[in-house]
């Protein structure tokens, strides 16, 4: 059996990147990004998955980074289950980190709070996600962005090792 939704989304994604004259991913587009899926599997994905801290909304809400969300460039799809689903996810998200300055990625600038005074990133929409760079969440985010493809572990490298729990996710902000 053939599965067209996650083609059909990613056709739906690249036809509305295509679209937009103002999208960009990261500033050096010839830099691109080579890191674990496996980790953005288990340790990622359910930060951007699930609602964060005090927020009743996940980044993959379908009013944020969803096709047809206000989120721009950075698209997710909303409960990912089958390894495409997972890939589409990967890609899109290690596209929004700069490998050659990781802290000033827009994946982890944009959603600190004041932006982290970095002049690369411009607002974050959807407001203020991380209090600090200390938040656990924008910690694991970070060592995921700094780990190259090759260098995996086997857990997550700030949250419990199986993977983050709700309540891990409820207290990610400090």
């Amino acid at each position: 059996m053939i599965r067209k939704r996650p083609v059909a989304l990613l056709i739906v994604a690249l036809t509305m990147l295509n679209g937009c004259d103002n999208v960009s991913t990261e500033d050096d587009p010839g830099s691109v990004a080579d890191l674990c899926q496996n980790i953005f599997e288990l340790c990622i994905s359910p930060i951007l998955q699930g609602p964060i801290g005090a927020a009743s909304v996940s980044c993959a809400s379908s009013s944020c980074h969803t096709s047809g969300g206000s989120g721009g460039a950075f698209v997710l799809l909303q409960n990912p289950v089958t390894p495409s689903d997972f890939a589409f996810n990967f890609n899109s998200a290690q596209a929004f980190v700069n490998p050659t300055s990781v802290s000033q990625s827009k994946l982890l600038a944009e959603p600190l709070v004041g932006d982290s005074g970095a002049p690369s990133v411009g607002p974050h929409g959807g407001g203020d996600i991380f209090n600090s760079t200390a938040a656990t969440c924008y910690q694991e985010m970070l060592q995921w962005a700094q780990t190259p493809n090759g260098s995996c572990g086997a857990g997550c490298a700030v949250l419990p090792a199986g993977g983050p729990m709700a309540a891990d996710l409820a207290a990610c902000a400090p």
